[in-house]
């Protein structure tokens, strides 16, 4: 299921599993029934007993208070909801603050429980949605420590670094002795070979000079160093507790430290995108709540094996309670992110024209080199071909047209606000050569897979196939035509084979959608002088 092999992240997940199908189980048995059984999970079911005597019946205000302009109504009905069910899901379409939310969530509940429980889990896939989850907690003034290391993309924030768990322990009253056992261990270690050394040499038999068998003393070492790792463990185990929120990524709670805990609220962010054998590690460590946060309409986890994905496991737990009616998700339907024009059509398609714009979004400014915020343009002279290297692919005419836009655009944006996306990594690297070749440098240039949950100013898409059979691969997937039209804040230009294109009826749908705007145009529209038309979102 991982895109490399990773037997920690195998063994980990497979224990968990066990642990979660076994006799033995220890977590929460509401949330284990209301997963593994079959049922209407709904809005009547058990609060979790852990949140009880905190909630109990107080109103929603009562809940929320001290939030005031924090939260907007979805994401306050969303956080209600939650806490007052074992298990809960909140769907974040893209720009609706999901991962705001839920760290609102749980800056409420540590306040309100006041640490009488313990502290609390907040858990994501990958180590930048966990980083992210942190960043936020830390903002918000909760005490919260990160199991494992910060992303290298996070690397440089010192905050993040101080949150860790290593940088914690290290501040530990017994780091000192720890430091100082590792440092005798390893040079009783280093003798202990060298005597094993003389021995396979024949030297001076089996005994050293002072009349000790070198393999009791490796017995010795043996015991000493599985007491050293029990004690780094209890440490751990210490710092954790000491604080209020703990966050890792759901590998990591399958770690020594994390083995021996429980947790009275659990939220899993970016669970869409996790598969359901993941999220088991998580769920191993729930006593009490469980709260998913994800959307069903963006990606779902990245599952190679195509066996593994005909067994199922490209449906995330999220995406499979959702689907079969047994877990309603509150939908948070206020978005920050996208110019409304940008808006309209995902919200129509993939959320019922349910989503609002927020007054951030509104106030939106057009970028003046684009005629709309929204333009397609037909690369109808392009053909898709396979990339020289891999299973990959490209089209060399939407290469040309995109360097062509980026420098059109560069006459009045910064290289950050810009970047360029495409489904496949063939393209990608295409148009990071064909910048650099133009000499146009600090353009960011990514997959729609690997840029989703971030955001840009403007984004140039290239959609790549163009074919007279009207195939167009995984850029058939709706899930993620949803996250490639909405990264973009203030411009979105889609280089695309309308011919190829209207095969799909996603497909066909937005582009009925940009013939009903007026939103089609040439490369040769973007930067134009005086080339912006005002249309009403």
């Amino acid at each position: 299921m991982d895109r490399v092999a990773n037997r920690t992240a195998y063994k980990r997940t497979a224990a968990a599993l066990a642990e979660l199908c076994g006799a033995a189980w220890a977590g929460s048995g509401v949330v284990r029934k209301l997963i593994m059984e079959g049922g209407h999970v709904g809005r009547a079911q058990p609060q979790a007993a852990q949140l009880r005597p905190w909630v109990g019946e107080l109103s929603d205000a009562d809940l929320l208070r001290g939030t005031g302009a924090l939260l907007n109504p979805s994401q306050s009905d969303a956080l209600c909801a939650s806490f007052r069910a074992s298990l809960s899901a909140v769907q974040g379409p893209p720009g609706t603050g999901k991962t705001a939310a839920a760290c609102l969530l749980l800056a409420l509940a540590s306040r309100n429980l006041g640490g009488s429980l313990g502290p609390l889990l907040a858990t994501a896939d990958s180590n930048a949605a966990a980083d992210e989850l942190l960043s936020s907690l830390l903002r918000l003034g909760v005490r919260a420590v990160r199991v494992g290391q910060p992303s290298r993309a996070e690397a440089s924030s010192r905050a993040l670094r101080d949150a860790s768990l290593v940088v914690k322990a290290a501040d530990h009253p017994d780091a000192a002795h720890i430091a100082h056992t590792r440092t005798r261990l390893g040079e009783q270690a280093a003798a202990v070979r060298e005597a094993e050394g003389r021995v396979a040499q024949g030297g001076q038999g089996r005994h050293n000079g002072d009349g000790h068998g070198y393999e009791e003393a490796a017995r010795a070492v043996r015991r000493g160093w599985e007491e050293l790792k029990q004690r780094e463990e209890a440490v751990a185990r210490e710092v954790l507790m000491a604080h209020e929120v703990v966050v890792s990524t759901l590998v990591g709670c399958g770690s020594a430290p994390m083995r021996d805990l429980s947790f009275a609220l659990v939220v899993i962010d970016e669970a869409s995108q996790a598969t359901e054998a993941r999220c088991a590690l998580a769920l191993a460590r729930a006593r009490g709540a469980v709260v998913l946060v994800g959307d069903q309409k963006q990606l779902p986890p990245t599952v190679c094996s195509g066996e593994a994905r005909a067994a199922g496991l490209e449906t995330s737990l999220f995406a499979r309670l959702a689907a079969s009616g047994q877990l309603p998700p509150s939908l948070l339907r206020t978005q920050y992110r996208m110019h409304p024009l940008i808006r309209a059509w995902p919200s129509s398609y993939f959320y019922a024209g349910r989503l609002e714009d927020a007054p951030e979004a509104k106030a939106r400014a057009p970028v003046a080199a684009l005629p709309s915020p929204v333009l397609f343009c037909d690369v109808a002279e392009g053909r898709d071909e396979k990339a020289p290297v891999g299973s990959s692919m490209l089209n060399r005419a939407e290469v040309a047209a995109a360097v062509s836009v980026v420098q059109r655009l560069r006459s009045e944006l910064p290289a950050a606000s810009l970047c360029v996306l495409a489904p496949y990594r063939g393209q990608v690297g295409a148009v990071r050569r064909a910048l650099a070749r133009a000499g146009v440098g600090g353009i960011e240039v990514a997959t729609v897979d690997g840029f989703q949950g971030r955001e840009q100013e403007v984004v140039v898409f290239s959609c790549v196939r163009a074919n007279d059979e009207g195939r167009l691969g995984f850029l058939a997937d709706p899930r993620r035509l949803n996250v490639a039209l909405t990264r973009a804040r203030r411009g979105l230009v889609v280089l695309g084979h309308r011919a190829t294109l209207r095969h799909d009826p996603a497909w066909a749908s937005w582009l009925g959608f940009v013939d009903e705007h007026d939103l089609e145009g040439a490369v040769l529209a973007v930067g134009s002088h005086n080339c912006q038309r005002v249309v009403d979102g």
